[in-house]
């Protein structure tokens, strides 16, 4: 480890201190320096007394010693400086040392430095603690003895991808005393002196994913009884996105929890005309000052709408800050559809006793009437001279009145809420829906045509699907007159595909737009006057065609057609 001090600590290389030896060398050049100053100086004063060749000779020695002593001094002098700056270097490299053993010994990570073979060269005591083992057991040991996810191929492996940008990955330890702990190390390489090291940092965070798994658990058992309440529950961020919902949510909703986790519940899941409103109600619940109960619609997946009440409550966290909005959603679209069809059978059975009634006030009069008109007639035919055009309108008359009598009758059953299914003719069925308006559609000048490809006998509820035909019919004098179509024209065909009766009824009064399509079989949605529709009439012939006569009804339009497609089972 002290090879890491002075890469991690030192910045000034120590300068060596000059050897022994050379002292020694330094010591006797400067005794002889000392010798030859000694003699250039006799021989100075020598040389002014006798002038002699010898004393010129002790003189220039004298000269030679005195650039020796200077040589020495400087020699000194660099030398002092080196063993002071040595000195301080050894001072910061003993603080420095002493920082990182205080580093080490203080250190939470578990520090360790290996070589490349992953032989530990040293480690914090925090690491040894980790694994369980003294300081002194440390030495020797190797990554083999502690690594379990690894193996040793996999450890070279590793090595040999490291780099100096540090990775982090997760692992499984093993303590002295065989316990085995999840780790999370983080690892780099480091190159001192040519050589190579892996730098690496453990944590035990077995505690973690302990903690995590219960989570985990938790979080999944909460799954579990949230999947089996009959009841769609959603927890909405402040950002309005999806941040769980349980299996009835995803049912009715028609995205799986990892589709819809994430979403946008507004943007997603709201029709575009209510995307406002709710948005104010979603922050009023975050402000803690909201709606806590409303029905609003949804789209699923399948672009239908349904109507859902809700419950909701602000989520708080331990501050108490709204961090969510918990919602409760129950479908009741078929409650509401249910209670519609019972509001409007009873409707119909009111209506029912009504037509009675009137029928029984109107039976008598118009057998009266009829009966006059018959006597009246037959008088006349027994005169001479009478002209035909009187017996014309007395037949006419009589054929009136007996096809009002007949029409009560007819309204009559319609209206009956005791339907059994009953075996009846489709092409008749058909007649007997434009008998009941044939008034209007001549008054609207309406060319009528039926093609009976094939003489199908259903059994299903008469009434009810005579129901659906007259509002397919109304619908359609009702585009004529919003179109103002002179030439109008309802060609209605009847045929057979495989085991089930078609029946199209196809009209040229204007088309019906794309945007407008995918919402018409939906409740109360109409594009007429409200005092014309109600917005029911398509919906309500849903409802009977698909769920109660077991078929299908399905619209398809490109101007100025409109052509409605009703699928029903048959008996041969």
């Amino acid at each position: 480890m002290q090879r890491f001090v002075d890469t991690l600590f030192v910045s000034r290389k120590v300068s060596a201190v000059p050897p022994l030896p050379w002292a020694w060398r330094m010591g006797i050049l400067s005794l002889l320096g000392a010798v030859a100053i000694a003699l250039g100086i006799i021989g100075y004063f020598d040389y002014f007394a006798n002038a002699t060749r010898y004393t010129l000779q002790l003189f220039l020695w004298g000269l030679v010693g005195v650039f020796a002593l200077v040589g020495f001094g400087l020699v000194v002098a660099e030398l002092l400086r080196a063993r002071h700056s040595y000195k301080l270097q050894s001072e910061e490299l003993s603080r420095a040392n002493t920082w990182l053993k205080q580093l080490l010994a203080t250190a939470v990570d578990g520090i360790h430095v290996m070589d490349m073979e992953g032989r530990l060269i040293g480690c914090s005591p925090s690491f040894a603690a980790m694994l369980g083992y003294e300081m002194a057991q440390m030495h020797a040991m190797r990554i083999t003895d502690w690594e379990v996810k690894l193996t040793p191929q996999e450890i070279k492996q590793m090595f040999s991808t490291l780099s100096t940008t540090p990775i982090q990955t997760e692992s499984i330890f093993r303590r002295a005393n065989g316990k085995l702990i999840d780790v999370s190390i983080k690892a780099t390489l480091l190159e001192e002196g040519g050589e190579r090291y892996i730098f690496a940092s453990s944590w035990d965070v077995t505690q973690r994913k302990a903690n995590e798994l219960a989570l985990r658990v938790e979080k999944e058992r909460a799954q579990n009884y949230l999947d089996i309440v009959e009841t769609m529950v959603l927890v909405i961020h402040p950002d309005m996105t999806i941040g769980l919902i349980n299996r009835k949510g995803s049912e009715i909703l028609g995205y799986s929890p990892q589709e819809a986790v994430g979403q946008n519940f507004i943007d997603l899941f709201i029709p575009a005309r209510m995307r406002d409103e709710l948005r104010e109600v979603a922050h009023g619940l975050l402000a803690y000052d909201g709606v806590r109960a409303f029905e609003n619609p949804i789209v699923n997946k399948n672009g239908q709408e349904r109507l859902i009440a809700w419950r909701n409550t602000p989520l708080l966290n331990e501050a108490g800050f709204v961090v969510g909005i918990l919602s409760a959603g129950e479908d009741i679209t078929r409650r509401i559809e249910e209670e519609r069809m019972l509001t409007l059978h009873a409707r119909q059975a009111q209506m029912g006793e009504m037509i009675s009634m009137i029928a029984h006030q109107w039976r008598q009069p118009l057998a009266i009437i009829n009966a006059i008109t018959s006597q009246m007639r037959l008088k006349a035919m027994m005169q001479e001279q009478v002209p035909s055009a009187l017996i014309t309108q007395l037949v006419k008359i009589e054929e009136q009145s007996t096809h009002l009598s007949q029409t009560i009758n007819d309204y009559r059953d319609f209206f009956r809420p005791d339907k059994p299914k009953e075996h009846f003719n489709v092409a008749s069925l058909v007649q007997h829906a434009l008998a009941l308006i044939d008034h209007a559609l001549k008054n609207s000048s309406i060319r009528i045509e039926v093609d009976a490809l094939a003489n199908v006998m259903l059994y299903t509820f008469r009434n009810e699907l005579l129901q659906v035909f007259i509002a397919l019919l109304k619908n359609a004098l009702d585009a004529f007159e919003e179109y103002e179509t002179y030439d109008g024209e309802i060609k209605i065909t009847i045929a057979t595909q495989g085991n089930d009766c078609v029946i199209i009824v196809v009209d040229n009064a204007g088309g019906i737009s794309k945007e407008v399509l995918p919402h018409l079989f939906m409740p109360y949605f109409t594009t007429k006057n409200k005092n014309i529709g109600t917005g029911l009439g398509l919906y309500m012939s849903r409802i009977i065609v698909q769920e109660h006569c077991g078929g299908t009804i399905t619209v398809e339009s490109q101007a100025p057609y409109t052509a409605f497609r009703l699928t029903l089972p048959y008996e041969e």
